[in-house]
C-alpha cells in the first residue's frame, strides 16, 4: 500500500520541478497562456471607481433595519445616477451598479423587502430564525462593492472604512 506524502514533501517536490529559469519577458496579454507572472501587476485606476450596490434593493443604515419594520422610501437611485444624502430611518431604492448614497452603509436585497406602497417598504426575511441586522445582510460586505475593492486599494475582506470623498 502506498503511503501519502506530507505537505512539506509535496511542496518541495513541486518547487524542485518548477522551471523558473527563463528571464522576465514582456508579452501581450493574448500571448500569455501557459505563463506565470514574475511580479505583481497593479492597476492605475480604482475598480470600482465608487462604492456601488451589488444588488437591486434598498440602501439603508443597518442600525435602522429590523424584521417587520416599515421604512419610508426617500429616493430612487438607478445605475448611472447619483442619489442625494441618505436620511437616517429611511430606505433608498437602489439598483445594481448605482452609487451608494452617503449615509447608507448596507443594501437590503429586494427579496428581503416588500414594497408596501411607492412611498414605503417593509423589511422582511425569508429566514425567520434570523436574530440580528447582521444576518439580514450578506454576512460581511452588506451587498456593496466598495470603492477600489477589486483593484488598487484593497481586496474583498479588507475594504476601506467609509470614505466621504467617494461615497462609502
Amino acid at each position: 500500500m502506498m503511503s501519502l506524502m506530507t505537505v512539506a514533501s509535496a511542496l518541495a517536490q513541486l518547487l524542485q520541478s518548477a522551471d523558473c529559469s527563463q528571464d522576465d519577458q514582456e508579452r501581450l496579454i493574448e500571448e500569455t497562456d501557459g505563463f506565470i507572472l514574475s511580479r505583481d501587476v497593479t492597476s492605475s485606476i480604482d475598480v470600482p471607481p465608487f462604492s456601488n450596490s451589488a444588488m437591486d434593493g434598498y440602501a439603508v443604515r443597518a442600525e435602522d433595519v429590523a424584521v417587520g419594520q416599515k421604512l419610508p422610501v426617500g429616493q430612487v437611485i438607478a445605475a448611472g445616477a447619483r442619489g442625494a444624502l441618505h436620511q437616517a430611518g429611511s430606505a433608498s431604492r437602489i439598483f445594481t451598479g448605482a452609487p451608494m448614497p452617503l449615509g447608507a452603509d448596507s443594501v437590503l436585497i429586494q427579496e428581503d423587502a416588500e414594497a408596501v406602497t411607492n412611498a414605503s417598504t417593509r423589511v422582511e426575511t425569508a429566514h425567520p430564525q434570523q436574530k440580528s441586522n447582521y444576518e439580514l445582510f450578506n454576512r460581511n460586505n452588506f451587498n456593496i462593492r466598495y470603492w477600489s475593492w477589486n483593484y488598487r486599494g484593497c481586496w474583498h475582506q479588507t475594504c476601506p472604512p467609509i470614505d466621504t470623498r467617494k461615497g462609502i
